[in-house]
């Protein structure tokens, strides 16, 4: 059964004009002028990725198995013995796709496009066999380039492009363009795209989105209307991944009469690495209290130890914090170490506009389902930009600590670039139709799910430049002049230090020390020093424990929480079950839980952070406001 699929800029903002590059339709986003460049040589560079067996022919006569659409904006139909996609509506894209039957390793699809008005993109497409397949596509635009994405969840991310020297793409053109994607067996889909027989690209994407079984046909409009008809469709298939390729230039290829034939993409872009951002600006270890802590109905954010620590109370609730600097920036970077924690949630570096009381963001959020989204803070509104798979070899759950590194940059003919790297690796650029920059804030933003859940930051560097220069996908770029720039005042704090050995007895109020003895310690769990005071003033018993690190007591709170069980989502210690972070003169000391006791009672647990110190009261009898009065002074004190 066919299907069909659309977007428009409102929903994934420019998810079309990422393919395009509209705002980049005098100067490619790359810096090459489409006639400065040689292009590629017919015959030369990838012949096929193993795609042999017939799958489907198909002339649309009559037309079968298609999605099919008729509205104001958007009609999908047979006319002219063809397939035709007519939009009729700025900033809108459009696919349509059928099944091949077998699923393949290699799929390549084949399709005559003739444009017939208005500027625009088109291009095949191989799909998954998801129940919502997602797509590669490869396109090529009036705006004289080629493109190859994906399609995850509706959302289109930009694989590679380049100017696209011939032949030239405009009204009244027909051209035969032919996408092959292959399951590499490495964990990446490789493609190649051929446009009248000439292999313009072969790129190697980071994930992997094959079998294939699916062929579909996508058409975007960049301005009031265009329209393309698809003739004379030719699906091959192949079990295995084996590529051919000729000697020669082949796509992006200077000519070499001595290259030995490869089976390595031949023209895989250079990884970009920088869109400008090229100046350090400022680092933060987070041993400086430079953050504002804040304790709110969505969630905390807090210093832990030299780390910041975001906590997300349910449902679905998103937080962010950033500072300002005293000069904008046409391109913005900021990186920093994202440690995920347990359960379901996403966090990440933030660039801010310079713009109102209320600014702007793009955000890279890292999400514990291994992918990464760009995504667009706008009047406090969450809107996702593009989504993508994490590079291979990257898995949050072995290792939930990731380096994500953000770019923002002002593009010379509007619209904003924003790309993504993990550890490294490349991993989301998306191109906006509108902008929000030049950049003069630096943010960390968290976004939780059903549970509570929590995220911490370590490590942070902003960098920044004057000028929109991508160093990488082939560039000659130089890289951009230092900016003269200067980040905001940072106040001057110094965290207490952790209790020396044996000192745990003294940090206990003298109101009870009396009644405290040493105890065993687990190690296996961190600690270091255990105490128990029986009784503790008007609490039956009371605990303290020392810890070797944050992460150590961190886990330590974090596990009692949950042996608690039960609803501990209030923020008021005084009247119910809650967990809330707490501050020790104006300034965040640890967590604070309070909840029923098993053998009866309130239970109130807490940590110090700048201590590493996790403590117990139990109060056999009394109610939660009791409970809180005790432990308002019940230490540990430094």
């Amino acid at each position: 059964m066919g299907r069909v699929g659309s977007r428009r800029v409102a929903i994934v903002a420019a998810a079309m004009l990422v393919l395009a590059g509209a705002a980049l339709s005098a100067a490619p986003a790359f810096g090459q002028d489409p006639g400065a460049s040689p292009g590629p040589v017919a015959g030369a560079g990838v012949v096929t990725l193993g795609a042999s067996l017939e799958r489907l022919t198909d002339d649309f006569e009559p037309i079968t198995d298609w999605g099919l659409l008729d509205t104001d904006e958007v009609r999908i139909e047979g006319e002219d013995g063809g397939l035709r996609i007519r939009l009729r509506s700025s900033d809108q894209a459009n696919w349509t796709w059928r099944g091949v039957g077998q699923a393949s390793a290699v799929l390549r699809t084949s399709v005559t496009a003739a444009i017939d008005g208005g500027s625009g993109e088109t291009g095949p497409m191989c799909g998954s066999t998801d129940t919502d397949p997602s797509f590669y596509l490869g396109v090529v635009t009036t705006r004289q380039e080629w493109v190859l994405a994906r399609i995850v969840d509706g959302a289109i991310s930009v694989i590679a492009r380049d100017a696209l020297v011939a032949p030239s793409i405009g009204e009244d053109t027909t051209v035969r363009l032919e996408l092959e994607c292959a399951v590499t067996g490495d964990g990446r889909d490789r493609l190649a795209f051929f446009v009248d027989g000439v292999n313009v690209a072969d790129a190697t994407d980071a994930g992997s989105l094959g079998p294939f079984d699916r062929v579909g046909l996508y058409g975007g409009v960049f301005q009031e209307a265009f329209a393309v008809v698809f003739d004379d469709l030719v699906a091959l298939g192949g079990d295995t991944y084996d590529p051919q390729v000729t000697v020669g230039p082949g796509p992006d290829r200077s000519a070499d009469p001595a290259a030995e034939p490869t089976s390595e993409p031949s023209g895989a872009p250079v990884a970009l690495s920088s869109l400008g951002a090229t100046s350090v600006l400022w680092e933060d270890t987070f041993s400086e209290r430079t953050w504002a802590p804040s304790d709110g109905e969505r969630g905390t954010i807090s210093y832990a130890g030299d780390q910041l620590r975001f906590v997300l109370r349910p449902t679905n609730n998103a937080i962010w914090t950033w500072l300002e600097f005293q000069s904008p920036a046409v391109v913005l970077g900021v990186e920093t170490d994202v440690i995920l924690g347990d359960g379901d949630g996403s966090a990440g570096p933030m660039c801010g506009s310079a713009a109102g009381e209320d600014p702007e963001f793009y955000f890279a959020g890292l999400e514990t389902g291994n992918d990464i989204v760009i995504g667009r803070i706008e009047q406090s509104e969450l809107t996702d930009l593009a989504r993508a798979p994490l590079p291979a070899g990257i898995d949050v759950s072995a290792d939930p600590r990731v380096r994500v590194r953000i770019e923002c940059a002002g593009l010379p003919t509007g619209g904003d670039r924003v790309v993504v790297w993990i550890d490294g690796q490349l991993a989301a650029d998306h191109v906006t139709a509108s902008a929000i920059g030049p950049f003069d804030k630096s943010g960390l933003l968290g976004e939780g799910g059903d549970r509570r859940w929590r995220a911490t930051f370590d490590d942070l560097v902003v960098r920044a430049g004057t000028t929109y220069a991508p160093q990488g996908d082939q560039l000659a770029a130089s890289p951009a002049p230092v900016p003269s720039v200067s980040p905001a005042p940072r106040p001057s704090i110094v965290p207490a230090t952790p209790l020396p050995v044996g000192a745990l007895l003294g940090a206990v109020p003298d109101a009870f020390a009396s009644g405290c003895r040493i105890v065993p310690e687990d190690p296996a769990t961190g600690q270091l020093e255990a105490l128990l005071c029986v009784p503790a003033g008007s609490a039956t018993t009371a605990e303290y424990y020392r810890y070797a690190s944050a992460e150590a007591l961190q886990a330590a709170f974090d596990q009692y929480v949950t042996l608690a069980g039960g609803d501990l989502e209030g923020t008021d210690c005084t009247a119910a079950p809650a967990v809330l972070e707490y501050t020790i003169g104006g300034r965040a000391a640890g967590e604070l839980a309070c909840y029923d006791d098993p053998r009866g009672g309130v239970t109130i647990q807490w940590s110090n952070r700048d201590l590493l110190v996790l403590a117990f009261g139990t109060h056999a009898a009394g109610a939660y406001a009791d409970a809180y009065t005790w432990w308002q002074d019940a230490g540990p004190n430094p």
